[in-house]
């Protein structure tokens, strides 16, 4: 009977250092583990938005910039087309630059 006792006090101070112990401990460690899952989650999504806007204003200044290359590609054509040599008007005097040899 003392044998028996015995080893149900043993076996009550397992299960109690167990359910005290051990379970909260580890409910402890498993909230903690799941915040910091949490916490890694929000940062990552902050960062991943902000990569977004500086992607977005990046695609803007480039069209912004193709927008102007294409407008002075335009001016510059027709200023071109506006400079290319007329033909000569052959009732006109001759405007040539003297020739010195």
């Amino acid at each position: 009977a003392e044998v028996s006792t015995q080893s149900t006090g043993i076996t009550n101070r397992r299960v109690n250092g167990i359910e005290y112990v051990i379970i909260p401990r580890f409910e402890n460690t498993i909230a903690y583990i799941i915040e910091e899952l949490d916490e890694r989650d929000r940062e990552e999504f902050y960062r991943l938005k902000k990569i977004q806007d500086k992607k977005k204003i990046i695609r803007e200044k480039q069209k912004k910039l193709a927008a102007e290359l294409t407008a002075k590609e335009a001016a510059a054509a027709a200023e071109e087309g506006a400079m290319m040599e007329q033909p000569r008007n052959i009732l006109e005097p001759a405007h040539d630059p003297d020739i010195m040899f």
